[in-house]
């Protein structure tokens, strides 16, 4: 038994280290989402089944909104990757997309999705337009940079770093195709929050301005599993009885050590 036990026990503690130190998943999904269009600068797309992402050279650009709401990072040591996975619905343009990730500003984090439909002249508390935060006419609330289209305005609309990108084929033939964002950055954001339960606001941007965008499943859309979703990969902060598990089996090992001495 005496020869057993330190192998045994060295088996134990790297079965009880490697529990400690799992990588583990959890997905948030979006709890608003929209898009804008120049188009119809006063016009709200908050409970559209389809998000309009990317460039258009006559009626574009779509920027898209998404807001991610309670995300809990309670109980993590340290996160690994965060992607944003959007889903494409049908078939859009041709060619190729450049489409970054950027977070939205502070100021602009009040933004909600509205209704869909023209907002009215003198109101306040509607969905994001293309012109406008919120609202139409004199009540309207802007984005941070003012009025007309601010939400293109760096460093005041969104913090002007690029936590992800996306280049490729727009042209998907059918839908459940997914296109994934995400970068350092994007770690280093999330990281920055560990320990809280936060929201966060990202915006989706055209880096091309040519008629190439993609068709993308909202979080309104009725396949649940295509809704716009944040994954999260981490490693969780150990439990105590795992410390009092490796405390132990260190306890353990050290009588066995002191036994076969005086053996």
């Amino acid at each position: 038994m005496k020869t057993l036990l330190v192998p045994t026990l060295a088996v134990a503690l790297a079965t009880a280290s490697s529990a400690s130190a799992q990588t583990l998943i959890q997905t948030f999904t979006a709890s608003q989402d929209t898009f804008v269009r120049s188009d119809a600068p006063n016009s709200s797309f908050g409970t559209d089944t389809t998000l309009l992402v990317g460039g258009h050279s006559s009626v574009g650009p779509f920027n898209s909104f998404y807001k991610f709401e309670n995300v809990d990072l309670t109980g993590i040591a340290s996160i690994s990757s965060v992607t944003l996975r959007l889903t494409s619905i049908a078939q859009a343009g041709s060619g190729t997309v450049n489409i970054n990730l950027y977070q939205l500003s502070a100021a602009n984090s009040d933004w909600k999705e509205g209704v869909s439909g023209t907002v009215p002249t003198g109101t306040s508390d509607t969905g994001a337009t293309f012109n406008n935060k919120s609202g139409q006419g004199a009540s309207a609330v802007t984005w941070a940079g003012g009025n007309t289209n601010a939400n293109f305005v760096a460093g005041t609309d969104f913090v002007n770093t690029v936590l992800g990108n996306f280049s490729g084929a727009a042209n998907t033939a059918t839908g459940g195709q997914t296109f994934d964002f995400g970068n350092a950055a994007l770690v280093s954001l999330l990281s920055a929050s560990i320990g809280s339960t936060t929201t966060f606001n990202f915006v989706l941007r055209d880096q091309t301005g040519a008629t190439n965008f993609l068709r993308i499943a909202s979080s309104e859309h009725g396949t649940e599993a295509w809704r716009p979703q944040l994954i999260i990969e981490y490693t969780p902060i150990p439990e105590p009885s795992a410390f009092a598990a490796l405390a132990g089996l260190g306890a353990l090992g050290l009588a066995a050590t002191r036994r076969r001495r005086r053996a």
